[in-house]
């Protein structure tokens, strides 16, 4: 066998899928919460630098807070609200790490 082959037989891998019950499921719209919690450190660098106030109204899609650094991502509204807070919180991750 050449050592670039992965496996001896052509057509790769078919696992079972196991789509009965999503199948069977009728789609349905996805309820937005009352509150929304954003990240602005989204990953392994920089957080990201608010450019939005607490109490300013904001619009779906709007950005609320720009990269900063070389590794950053910019952050925008999921959804139209107002800001309530921006302060340090748990993010829901296992480490409990803040965000």
């Amino acid at each position: 066998m050449s050592e670039r082959v992965l496996h001896r037989f052509p057509g790769g891998l078919h696992p079972e899928q196991h789509k009965s019950e999503s199948n069977a499921t009728p789609i349905r719209r996805a309820v937005m919460p009352q509150q929304l919690q954003l990240p602005l450190k989204q990953h392994i660098g920089a957080a990201a630098e608010p450019v939005v106030k607490v109490g300013e109204r904001v619009l779906r899609n709007q950005c609320l807070a720009k990269a900063d650094g070389y590794v950053s991502a910019p952050v925008h509204a999921p959804t139209s609200g107002v800001i309530t807070a921006i302060e340090e919180r748990a993010v829901p991750h296992p480490s409990g790490l803040y965000a």
